[in-house]
């Protein structure tokens, strides 16, 4: 799995939620980077199991280009404007946005391998106590020194 890999739980699971039941948000927030969102937005739409929603955080935009890009990727997609600047407002309104019972963070730079929403998915609905995972991050390539 590439990105970030944070995923919460937004909020309490439907009482009596079975295997499969849970809903996942996947979450990107992005800010002046239109090319990556949609390198992002694409490994999403290719998920073995999907995400039940996607959600793309525009930060700050100076522009619609991200706009573009989510009608363009990924329309079923939904786009907000969080008009603070900085990640920590980005994500904030990501949650208080979600409408799942999981909310997965994948940076914008990032690419998610084709299991990573069933992933995440599945660990929380094997632990009723897990509140927060994380996965593994791999480089794209591997050309340079800080990729290796």
């Amino acid at each position: 799995m590439a990105g970030d890999g944070r995923a919460t739980r937004a909020g309490t699971p439907p009482a009596g939620a079975a295997v499969g039941e849970l809903r996942l948000t996947a979450a990107i927030c992005t800010r002046g980077r239109p090319e990556q969102l949609g390198r992002a937005l694409e490994s999403l739409c290719v998920q073995r199991v999907g995400p039940s929603e996607i959600l793309v955080i525009d930060n700050a935009p100076q522009d619609d280009a991200a706009e573009r890009t989510v009608a363009r990727v990924c329309p079923a997609a939904r786009y907000v404007v969080e008009p603070a600047p900085g990640l920590d407002f980005a994500r904030n309104r990501a949650l208080a946005e979600a409408d799942g019972d999981i909310v997965a963070f994948l940076d914008d730079d990032a690419v998610a391998s084709p299991g990573w929403a069933e992933a995440i998915r599945a660990a929380f609905e094997n632990s009723s106590a897990l509140g927060v995972c994380t996965g593994r991050v791999e480089p794209l390539a591997v050309r340079t020194a800080g990729q290796r």
